[in-house]
């Protein structure tokens, strides 16, 4: 089956013209945003053939993510692969919508100058990090794909 895509986009930053928006009406997407967004904008992308899921905000001003899953669970998701920057990884981390996680790791070390697979959580004490257990591990090509599941 073809994944439905959905974008998480509180500002509504992604282009018109980007390829997400331009190939919509053959792979389905999703543009969750903020309530409060100009309606003539989002319009616009309801026009290009997106379908377009408003949410409320967090305190520090983020798309609520309890909404979001909320509002995906009442469309029929059960599942969702989040496949997104540090900050969403970090959120969905700390908030404790994670039950799996799979880390694909490369032969190479990029050091301070890469990009932080999840932002900081502002963690206290070590006892706070969210815990998973090891699944399996396994070979793509050179790299190192490791399974884990948060415990029962």
């Amino acid at each position: 089956r073809s994944p439905l895509r959905i974008v998480l986009d509180g500002r509504l930053r992604l282009p018109l013209t980007h390829d997400l928006v331009a190939r919509a009406g053959a792979q389905p997407t999703w543009l969750v945003t903020r309530k409060d967004n100009d309606p003539d904008r989002l319009e616009a992308y309801r026009s290009a053939g997106l379908e377009v899921i408003t949410v409320g905000v967090d305190g520090a001003g983020n798309l609520s993510l309890p909404e979001v899953l909320g509002a995906l669970g009442q469309r029929g998701l059960t599942r969702v692969l989040a496949e997104g920057g540090g900050k969403l990884a970090a959120a969905l981390l700390q908030q404790g919508f994670v039950d799996r996680v799979v880390w694909f790791r490369a032969a190479t070390i990029v050091g301070g100058d890469g990009v932080p697979a999840a932002a900081g959580f502002g963690l206290e004490r070590l006892a706070e990090v969210p815990r998973f257990e090891l699944l399996s591990i396994a070979w793509a090509g050179d790299d190192l794909v490791e399974t884990y599941r948060r415990p029962s």
